[in-house]
């Protein structure tokens, strides 16, 4: 998707223009749609005066960047919105070098494009823009990192593979077909090992996981999120802590996940996480910096068992949910601020979700959040990330930050 860097100690600061657009059909046959999600991220993660964004003209994303305006977290001027059509589609390409032009012929400066899914074109009028006055292209490193975890059952290496041993990982092997998976079930039972875990490589927050003890239960399973990784169910403690970087710096603090099952529904930074676990994690992070050359979004889940931390997941190739919160903080709030993100399903529009009381809206969703917060000491402001009438569950993101008084 996209990427971009933190502002450096540079002597100017790079100002940075988002592209966000549509998938084409897949290798896999599968259709990957506009994600509006992802799209109404990027808002959310604008410097105010600074960043720009162009996007399709959706009309939950126009909505959203409205209710930026109006509440003062955004200008107007920094997005464009163009018409929604197909990438194949001539126009998409020239309407956007059309408003690429307008955008930079009025602030020649040294630009750091941060780009998605773009044309040719667009990819070509960039690197010629940059060749005449200068800048910069991030270009997503968009490939999975969660199968380099493993090897196959067959010891084939995976691509980008990650040996370094320090890296502490479960038990377990990238599958890509059912022979794979049977043989790592073998594999993994003459360890000793009763219960699995199915991980799809190339899905998020949660979706195709499945747990199963007898192999006989996947004999129908079909493989439909392509490759995964077979591995060890272990007894995990509910703490759930993720790192998030841009390249190779931390994007704020360690923070806990806060899962559905399995599935990821939020974020934050109120849960208590004990020393010991937050050193063996900051060990696992310097870990994966030395062996992982990263320079757009991502992000590594974490798991717990005992005082000791496994590599969970590795999310790459796109802004993860996680970071839109943490740019919100670091751009508009003093570092540390607490906050809550928390995914829900609503019918309600952004307006009426706007006018609720946020403690109130808080504690029928999320009560555990009370247990870690005198909410007396605190104002509490409700901020809308992502609200899409095109998605049947979770199809609104809030944060909630906690002001001190």
């Amino acid at each position: 998707m996209v990427h971009t860097c933190i502002i450096r100690k540079h002597i100017f600061i790079m100002q940075r223009i988002y592209f966000n657009g549509d998938h084409l059909m897949g290798d896999d046959g599968m259709h990957y749609g506009y994600n509006v999600g992802l799209t109404q991220r990027v808002i959310s993660m604008l410097r105010k005066d600074t960043d720009k964004a162009i996007v399709y003209e959706q009309s939950d994303t126009v909505k959203l960047v409205k209710w930026y305006t109006d509440n003062g977290y955004l200008n107007p001027h920094q997005i464009v919105f163009v018409p929604y059509t197909r990438p194949d589609d001539d126009h998409y390409s020239s309407n956007i070098i059309l408003e690429l032009v307008d955008l930079l012929k009025s602030n020649v400066v040294e630009w750091e494009f941060v780009i998605g899914n773009v044309t040719d074109p667009i990819y070509y009028f960039i690197q010629s823009w940059i060749k005449k006055y200068g800048g910069n292209i991030l270009k997503d490193m968009n490939f999975p990192l969660k199968n380099s975890l493993y090897n196959s059952p067959k010891l084939d290496v995976p691509p980008n593979y990650i040996e370094n041993a320090l890296i502490p990982r479960l038990r377990g092997y990238w599958c890509r077909d059912k022979e794979d998976l049977l043989q790592a079930h073998d594999n993994l039972k003459s360890l000793g090992i009763t219960e699995f875990v199915i991980k799809p490589i190339s899905t998020s927050s949660g979706t195709g996981i499945l747990f199963f003890s007898d192999i006989s239960d996947m004999e129908y399973y079909s493989f439909q999120y392509g490759d995964i990784v077979l591995e060890e169910k272990a007894n995990l403690r509910e703490i759930f802590p993720a790192y998030h970087f841009e390249g190779s710096e931390s994007c704020g603090e360690l923070c806990s996940q806060i899962l559905d099952g399995s599935e990821f529904i939020g974020v934050t930074n109120l849960y208590p996480i004990e020393n010991d676990v937050m050193d063996a994690a900051e060990r696992t992070k310097i870990e994966l910096l030395k062996t992982i050359e990263l320079q757009g979004f991502w992000g590594v889940d974490l798991l717990v068992i005992g005082s000791a931390v496994y590599v969970n997941d590795i999310n790459t190739g796109r802004i993860n949910g996680s970071h839109s919160p943490k740019y919100i903080i670091q751009n508009h709030y003093k570092p540390n601020t607490k906050f809550v993100m928390r995914a829900i399903t609503t019918s309600d529009s952004l307006d009426v979700i706007a006018s609720y009381n946020p403690i109130e809206l808080l504690k029928g969703i999320e009560p555990r959040v009370f247990e870690h917060i005198d909410i007396s000491k605190y104002d509490c402001k409700l901020i809308p990330i992502i609200h899409s009438s095109e998605v049947e569950s979770y199809n609104c993101r809030l944060l909630w930050v906690f002001i001190e008084i």
